[in-house]
């Protein structure tokens, strides 16, 4: 990780005693070069995931995460956000050095021409520049996917935000697909030798089908709904290490995940260590396995009846 420079440290230490502990109270995130102040922003996914750009370059995770979103709107919502004193941005570059060096692009895989949407922002570049062309393939595909959902927004009645999240057909075919894993793990729990393998394979159907979408704050408008979901089975995966994994790839814009992520999760996320919900599934399996196979074997004695008399044997 790297450190301040000394001419950025020098700046950062003539700012005043009383700006520091105000700027240290805020909650910050760098966009295209600007530092926002977004302590009571009301971000439409939730502070779940507003948490995970704090005190970082969040550049690429923003546009990543907001494809669809108009400009204007976008705009519009992060002006008054912005920290326009040079001092307090110099302060800032300082304090969050380390993160700003384990979530910035400068050394990622791939080449990364945000320009025109800094400027589209208003956020950095030259606003009166014309826009850069882009790239075909994804001009392409952004727009067949707005056609799509525009029109399921038109035929639902919905807004476009709610048309992009999971139908009613698909929630209730996922409830439908967690009451089958239920009764599988109740036979698991019985004994039944075939729900070994039933009912991990009934688990991972009903998982797949709306965990990665709520970790990603897509399966549900409302952003409670879609933390809440990432909890349903803590055996199959962890939120912690899911968001882990978004703040070290996807933050620097390396989303083949090439580099060694951050061991440790910077605040406010706790470290991957320090919680109990970052478990994988073997630990679970082995023991609900151990639990449901521990019956008496063939051929041996009953267990003792109630006040500690045996069962009397039949007579030959």
């Amino acid at each position: 990780m790297c450190a301040p420079s000394a001419s950025l440290s020098a700046r950062a230490a003539a700012v005043p005693a009383e700006t520091r502990t105000a700027l240290d109270a805020l909650r910050v995130v760098k966009l295209h070069g600007r530092w926002l102040d977004v302590t009571h922003f009301a971000h439409p996914g939730g502070p779940v995931a507003l948490s995970l750009a704090v005190g970082r370059d969040a550049t690429v995770l923003f546009e990543s995460c907001h494809p669809f979103t108009a400009r204007g709107v976008l705009a519009s919502s992060l002006a008054p956000l912005a920290i326009t004193s040079a001092e307090a941005a110099a302060y800032l570059d300082a304090k969050y050095a380390r993160e700003l060096a384990s979530s910035s692009n400068a050394d990622g895989p791939y080449d990364f021409d945000l320009t025109s949407a800094a400027a589209s922002l208003g956020l950095g570049g030259d606003a009166k520049a014309p826009p850069a062309a882009g790239d075909a393939f994804e001009k392409e595909v952004k727009a067949l996917a707005l056609t799509y959902f525009r029109g399921e927004a038109a035929r639902r009645g919905v807004s476009l935000r709610v048309a992009m999240k999971a139908t009613p057909a698909r929630v209730a075919t996922v409830c439908a697909m967690g009451l089958a894993f239920a009764v599988s793990a109740v036979a698991l729990l019985r004994g039944w030798p075939p729900a070994l393998l039933l009912a991990p394979t009934l688990c991972w159907v009903w998982m797949v089908n709306f965990w990665h979408d709520a970790a990603h704050f897509a399966w549900s408008a409302d952003w409670r709904l879609n933390v809440a979901a990432t909890y349903a089975a803590p055996w199959f995966s962890s939120p912690l290490m899911w968001y882990h994994q978004v703040r070290a790839g996807w933050g620097r814009g390396d989303v083949a995940h090439s580099r060694l992520p951050r061991l440790t999760l910077p605040p406010p996320l706790p470290p991957l260590s320090s919680t109990p919900l970052a478990i994988t599934s073997t630990p679970t399996c082995l023991a609900v396995t151990l639990i449901s196979t521990t019956r008496p074997a063939s051929g041996a004695s009953p267990p003792p009846c109630a006040g500690g008399r045996s069962t009397p044997g039949r007579r030959s």
